[in-house]
This record gives structure tokens, C-alpha cells and sequence, in this order.
């Protein structure tokens, strides 16, 4: 069983409610989950990893579709009561067939204040499938490649690249470069940056996080820096807003995934204090997803994973430097492919 054999109909929402529209395309995932069941019992078409990938465009087209009607919905003012009754009915049945998807669970399960879970971030950078039964199994494929999933992704390796030719260029004026990780992550493109000897014998770097176990955890996982890589719990907000901090400014400041996770004013204040921090010259870098981010994604995981993701165009982020920097002419982009996600340059003067 492939694709070929799923016609790639679109339902005719607008010839009903948006309840029944939902349960049609809930009905319509249940019977793709059962006949790519029924094709790994009978074992004729290999292994389920294999049938899940065979069918993997048949599993986005219903589910971007399960997300644009929930997206409709919320933004065409229906009753409040309608729009409950589309987002429970999504929510219960996808829940259901997610039961052993960690990345549905861990996401929605995680506090909104914790800026990200180091289970997730790994899960996600590894594209890493857990198993469990068939239904989490297809749904977790279609979470973990998500054009959102895949775009975090891509930052990594532009952000390792700007960080090495960032420290490059300053090693000649200032040794060590100075480095302010904001929020530690899973640490990834220090993992990468570690194969470059350049660079570690180049930096010294203080990473923050307020999650313990995840500090010990890159700590052991980063043993190649040595003392040049220091670990800190702390709130990035507070760390960042401290006033006459003893040591040195920062060289560089950077955070791959947080101002994709606060709201606006801690975000203005952020970037003001992240001003303070730094060193004529500096350079702070961070990555954040565009509005262009799909609008189906953006509903599932807000509606169903309960996560909102902060979007912000370019424009935006002019009028909060203009703000907070007074120079909107200091920052500039790189775009990855999609246009989906972006990594943000501002240099101090």
C-alpha cells in the first residue's frame, strides 16, 4: 500500500457545520491509521517505519487539513461554544491516537514557563521516532516533520557557521571572545562547534539555564571545552537584567529557540538588557519563526499541543530595536529556505 492508492480528496467543508466537517476528516484519519495497521498485520508491504513513510503525505494532507479548519474557525468569530466543540473533538480523538507519542504528551504536558524540555529538544534535533502503538507511531512521524520541526532544525548548522565566523573575526581583537549562551537547549551547536579546535581554544562561554538536570547533562555531554565552558542556573530574564555584573561584556550573545516562546514586553526588556550586556561591537543573534510559518501548524500546536509560538516579522523586530536600541538599521536577517523560520543579527555600535 502506497499513497498512490489514497485519492487526495478534499472535503467539501463548506457545505456543512465546521463540527461535522472535523468528524469527517477525524473519520478519514482513523481509516488511514487502519489500513496502514492492516498492511503492517498482514506484513505484505514491509515494516511499519517503511508503510508510515510510504503514507506520509496522506497523513499530512489530512492533518494540515484537521489544522487549517481549526485555524478557520478561530479566526471567522464563530460561537464560542462551536469553536470549543471543533478544538474538544480534534483534541480527543488525535490525544487518543497519540497515546504513546511522547513529543504530543512532553509538549503539551511541559509548563508555559519553561521555555523548552531537554527530552523534546533532543527528540526534535534527532528527529528521534519512540515507537508505541501504530496510531502514535504514524502521528509522531508527522509531528517530528512538521515544516516547523524541520526549520528548527536547519537553524542549527546556520547558527554553528555564524558562531565560528563570528569568534574567527573577533579572536584577532579580543581573547577569549566572550560568549552568553541565553538558554542552553540540548547545546547542540556547541556539540558540533566542539570538532572545531579554533574555536574552543578561542572562547569562553557561560551557558544559562534553570533546568538542573539539563545543565548536568550538557555539562558531561561537553567535556572537550574544559573550563572554557561554565554552566549557570539562571533565568536568562534576570541573569541578562543584572546591573554593573562584575565581569567583562559579552563578545556575543545568542539563543537558538527563546524569543520564540516569550511574549512581547519580556521580549522588548530582553533585548534591552541583552544592549547592556554587550561589548562595542557585540553582536547579539537568536533565532525566531516568521509569520509565513504554516498557519494549519501553527493551529495544531496551539490548539491541540497548547503551545504558542511567538512569530515576528522583520518589521517587528525593527520597531522593538528601534525601541529598545534606538538603531533599527543594526539588525539584519537570514532566512532559511522556507521563509519559515529566521536568524536575527543585531550589532552594537
Amino acid at each position: 500500500m502506497d499513497d498512490s492508492e489514497t485519492p487526495l480528496s478534499v472535503p467539501e467543508t463548506g457545505s456543512s457545520g465546521p463540527v461535522e466537517a472535523m468528524q469527517r476528516l477525524l473519520d478519514e484519519l482513523a481509516s488511514h491509521i487502519e489500513r496502514i495497521e492492516a498492511s503492517a498485520r498482514a506484513g505484505l508491504h514491509g515494516p511499519l517505519p517503511r508503510l508510515i513513510t510510504a503514507n506520509e503525505a496522506t497523513t499530512r494532507r489530512i492533518m494540515e487539513e484537521i489544522g487549517t479548519l481549526l485555524h478557520a474557525v478561530g479566526a471567522a468569530g464563530e460561537p464560542p461554544d462551536v469553536v470549543d466543540r471543533v478544538r474538544d473533538l480534534a483534541l480527543a480523538r488525535i490525544a487518543a491516537w497519540s497515546g504513546t507519542s511522547p513529543v504530543f504528551y512532553q509538549v503539551r504536558n511541559t509548563r508555559r514557563d519553561d521555555f523548552n524540555n531537554f527530552e523534546i529538544m533532543v527528540r526534535l534535533l534527532e528527529n528521534r521516532h519512540a515507537g508505541g502503538d501504530t496510531s502514535a507511531q504514524i502521528l509522531d512521524h508527522y509531528y517530528l516533520n512538521m515544516e516547523t520541526c524541520s526549520s528548527f532544525r536547519r537553524r542549527f548548522p546556520r547558527i554553528v557557521r555564524l558562531l565560528a565566523d563570528e569568534t574567527a573575526h573577533r579572536t584577532a581583537i579580543s581573547r577569549p571572545v566572550r560568549i552568553l549562551n541565553l538558554h542552553t537547549s540540548a547545546c547542540y551547536e556547541l556539540e558540533l562547534l566542539a570538532r572545531n579546535r579554533s574555536f574552543v581554544e578561542s572562547v569562553q562561554i557561560t551557558c544559562l539555564d534553570r533546568d538542573p538536570a539539563a545543565l548536568r547533562r550538557n555539562r558531561q555531554r561537553l567535556e572537550r571545552y574544559g573550563t572554557r565552558l561554565r554552566f549557570i542556573k539562571a533565568d536568562a530574564r534576570e541573569y541578562v537584567a543584572a546591573p554593573n555584573r562584575l565581569e567583562a561584556p559579552y563578545d556575543l550573545i545568542y539563543t537558538l529557540v527563546l524569543f520564540d516562546q516569550v511574549d512581547d514586553e519580556q521580549t522588548a526588556k530582553m533585548i534591552a538588557d541583552c544592549r547592556g550586556q554587550l561589548a562595542p561591537g557585540g553582536l547579539l543573534l537568536f533565532g525566531n519563526y516568521a509569520p509565513t510559518m504554516p498557519v494549519a501548524e501553527r493551529a495544531i500546536i496551539g490548539w491541540l499541543m497548547d503551545w504558542e509560538i511567538r512569530c515576528r516579522s522583520m518589521q517587528a523586530w525593527r520597531e522593538i530595536f528601534a525601541q529598545t536600541w534606538g538603531n533599527p538599521a543594526c539588525v539584519r536577517f537570514e532566512l532559511d529556505e522556507t521563509h519559515t523560520s529566521q536568524l536575527v543579527l543585531a550589532e552594537l555600535p
